[in-house]
């Protein structure tokens, strides 16, 4: 873990082996999820394990853009989200969360989550219709709302808040 420039101590050794998803807002604030359980580090240890209030299988993608918001998806779409206090379930994302699965944050109101070829967004209220794009997106990044970059093994596309478009630009080898 990387706290105030210097790497510390892997405290994902005293976790007891669970495989999930971890997520930091900042150096006092990460959690780990999986399955239907999640964990807090608090800068200096790990919380015990809490219902995370539905189950979300064992394909999670998760993202945090404060101490008062994250977003989880996990297999079948199923959502929930961090207030800052709780985590809550939030309905269901309308895409199929199976293996390689990206989800990048810029606020609580927009998320672009990426799962087998499908991409969707968060709004803080729920989800936008799916958007199939031509490729697999292996990873999104975004910068905000109407701007996210996703590869594919042909390209990297961009978003401008309605759909992808194809760059010029090449990714792979080449």
């Amino acid at each position: 873990v990387r706290r105030s420039g210097t790497w510390g101590p892997r405290v994902l050794d005293r976790v007891y082996g669970a495989f999930g998803r971890v997520v930091c807002s900042s150096s006092t604030s990460c959690f780990l999820l999986y399955s239907d359980q999640v964990r807090r580090w608090t800068g200096s240890s790990w919380g015990e394990p809490r219902f995370l209030g539905r189950d979300l299988g064992g394909d999670i993608a998760v993202d945090c853009t404060s101490a008062s918001f994250c977003l989880a998806v996990g297999d079948g779409g199923r959502t929930v989200t961090w207030n800052g206090t709780r985590w809550s379930a939030r309905g269901t994302a309308p895409l199929a969360v199976l293996g390689d699965v990206s989800m990048d944050c810029t606020s609580a109101s927009f998320c672009m989550v990426s799962s087998n070829g499908v991409t969707s967004t968060w709004t803080g209220a729920g989800w936008r219709p799916p958007v199939t794009v031509q490729g697999f997106i292996a990873a999104v990044g975004c910068q905000s709302a109407i701007r996210c970059f996703g590869t594919t093994s042909g390209g990297l596309f961009v978003w401008d808040g309605t759909q992808w478009a194809q760059t010029s630009m090449a990714v792979g080898d080449d």
